[in-house]
């Protein structure tokens, strides 16, 4: 089991939810420099797809189900 930062989790789940709402949800997800700690959010993505998804790249689709499913089994640690 991998730990991920539950801020940086929340920010890609947020990024996988603006985009599936806007209708991009068969896009290739797509970091933007532009975001506040878009190094942290990069890294966390390619760890997930590497852990998750046999290191290939996924869609905002695919990362919002796989997030939204695993926010259920998720814990919280302060």
């Amino acid at each position: 089991m991998k730990d991920f930062s539950f801020l940086i989790l929340a920010k890609l789940f947020n990024l996988a939810k603006t985009e599936v709402y806007n209708r991009n949800g068969d896009e290739f997800v797509f970091i933007s420099g532009r975001c506040s700690g878009h190094e942290e959010i990069q890294m966390s993505y390619e760890e997930i797809c590497e852990l998750y998804h046999q290191g290939k790249p996924m869609t905002y689709q695919k990362l919002f189900d796989f997030l939204k499913a695993k926010e259920k089994n998720s814990r919280v640690v302060l």
